[in-house]
């Protein structure tokens, strides 16, 4: 397993405000993931558009609206990696969240 194989799930609704700081929170770590996957819930922002400019590791799923829970289990659904992490698009991750945790789980 590579040191990155792991996928951060991200449920989203009109996130535009927070949702760049949240991806480039994750993209910063010290052990990137191997993909981001930003369950854009409905949203009537640019939330989506903004997810999808971030990176070309970021993937968006649009659905639509049926809330957080049905936005993370359809992340979790398109899931490729052996483990998965979850953030809140209005949340942030510390630089170094991810490096140790994931080198202790392989």
């Amino acid at each position: 397993m590579s040191n990155n194989n792991y996928t951060v799930v991200i449920p989203a609704f009109n996130a535009e405000k927070y949702i760049a700081e949240c991806l480039q929170s994750v993209l910063s770590q010290t052990t990137p993931p191997q993909q981001i996957i930003v369950v854009d819930d409905g949203s009537v922002d640019a939330t989506a558009q903004i997810a999808r400019s971030a990176s070309s590791t970021v993937k968006v799923i649009s659905t639509p609206n049926r809330g957080a829970g049905a936005a993370t289990t359809t992340g979790v659904a398109a899931v490729q990696t052996g483990i998965v992490a979850f953030v809140d698009s209005d949340d942030v991750w510390a630089s170094a969240k991810n490096g140790n945790p994931i080198g202790i789980i392989e």
